[in-house]
């Protein structure tokens, strides 16, 4: 039997061969894992009772998926990778039936195409769950199955804008006002449908000292009028609201009341528009601390001017936390959660079968897939902007093919040796 241990030890050199060859080229590639070779052997009869024949070597190759390759900088926000060995990316081939060609990958190198869906360098897209209005998974969602997952498309929002609910003003007014003096601050308003309106907030000293007026109003013909919605002059005009100040020149109260220590809300009805009507909260400090509005000095001043309203704007790129939620960034820095990342995991991940383009796809020895998001209890987190490399020592790999190509002259003599044996033996 030399011979066939012989020969067979060269069809498994040989096969070991190939995957040291293949760890080599794929040294480069993201989120894969180098193989491992074991050799073994069969026999026959028994050592003991002096009938052990040896037979057949053979090369079991092995994977290393249940390791962490070395994270590396990635060139694009929408590249991704997991800080866990655990942790596989759900990705389709097919964009259309996107469930008739499901793989499982860890090389995270999507980026959009031109329809905005995020896709990899192998032509897999990236799925996840799709988000509803209120930035969450639909209820009634079996988020542990995969066809609960879609496409993840970056450009599914076209734009957002965000309606102005508050008003921060911090002013100081002249201690030496006379009557009738002004000081205007142009503020801006967001409405309901996302269009901007100028709205000024005038204060005008009156003839009481320690006390001056506030009025809203507005140039902009669209608004039909600005009523108080709160405190002693509810649905009063926001015109004459008055303002109370102590001898230190610090902030009391509102329209006279004592107990009206914050600036009645607002309502603008927008009257040639089809946008609902704006409730404002308008907030000019705490009474009596100093960064309320105040008078002192003799100069009016605009400390602040801040409104929380944005203007209608355009996407602008792309955002990805560690929980693997996909934020839409506009040109305005809203940002609006739109997808969350399907995170898989396998119980045995080194019995996946390898497929193109470095994914993977389950067997009966892998396990089922267990779905889940990522940061959750068991699962990975994602890290964005960071691709997994490929953990293969490049020296250690060239000295295997070394030993390898001794083993298979080894072999080779062995053969050629038995074979010049065997012609000696026919010349008896």
């Amino acid at each position: 039997m030399p011979f066939q241990t012989a020969s067979s030890a060269l069809t498994s050199i040989k096969k070991a061969f190939d995957v040291v060859s293949e760890n080599i080229a794929i040294t480069k590639n993201n989120g894969v894992k180098p193989k491992s070779v074991t050799f073994l052997n069969t026999v026959s009869g028994r050592l003991n009772a002096g009938t052990y024949t040896p037979n057949t070597v053979s090369a079991v190759v092995t994977q290393n998926n249940n390791i962490l390759g070395p994270l590396q900088e990635g060139t694009a926000d929408t590249h991704l990778a997991f800080d866990s060995p655990k942790g596989y990316f759900a990705v389709t081939g097919n964009i259309v039936n996107i469930f008739d060609n499901v793989r499982y990958t860890r090389d995270g190198d999507f980026a959009p195409d031109a329809e905005g869906n995020l896709k990899n360098s192998a032509g897999y897209y990236l799925l996840g769950w799709k988000l509803d209005d209120n930035e969450a998974i639909p209820a009634g969602i079996n988020t542990s199955v995969i066809e609960s997952l879609e496409i993840i498309n970056v450009t599914s929002v076209s734009g957002t804008f965000t309606p102005t609910t508050q008003l921060d003003v911090q002013v100081n007014l002249p201690a030496d006002a006379l009557t009738a003096d002004t000081h205007t601050v142009n503020t801006r308003i967001i409405d309901s449908l996302g269009i901007a309106h100028n709205v000024l907030l005038t204060y005008t000293k009156t003839a009481t000292a320690l006390e001056w007026d506030l009025s809203l109003t507005s140039t902009d013909a669209t608004v039909g009028g600005i009523l108080q919605t709160s405190g002693a002059n509810a649905a009063a005009a926001y015109t004459n609201m008055t303002i109370q100040f102590d001898t230190d020149g610090k902030l009391v109260s509102y329209n006279g009341v004592p107990a009206e220590v914050t600036p009645p809300t607002a309502s603008i009805d927008w009257a040639t528009t089809a946008a609902g009507n704006s409730a404002l909260t308008l907030n000019f400090g705490t009474a009596g601390a100093t960064d309320a509005i105040r008078i002192m000095g003799n100069q009016a001043l605009t400390v602040k001017n801040d409104d929380n309203g944005r203007g209608f704007s355009t996407v602008d790129g792309t955002f990805i936390s560690p929980e693997g939620d996909v934020f839409s960034v506009f040109r305005n820095s809203d940002k609006q959660k739109t997808f969350r990342v399907g995170v898989v995991n396998f119980n045995a991940p080194n019995q996946l079968e390898p497929q193109s383009g470095n994914t993977f796809t389950e067997t009966g020895a892998s396990g089922n897939y267990v779905l889940g998001k990522a940061n959750d209890a068991g699962f990975a987190r994602i890290v964005a902007g960071k691709l997994e490399g490929n953990p293969v020592n490049l020296a250690q790999e060239l000295t295997r093919m070394i030993e390898l190509q001794h083993l298979f002259a080894g072999n080779t003599r062995s053969i050629q040796t038995e074979d010049e044996m065997l012609k000696k033996l026919g010349q008896i």
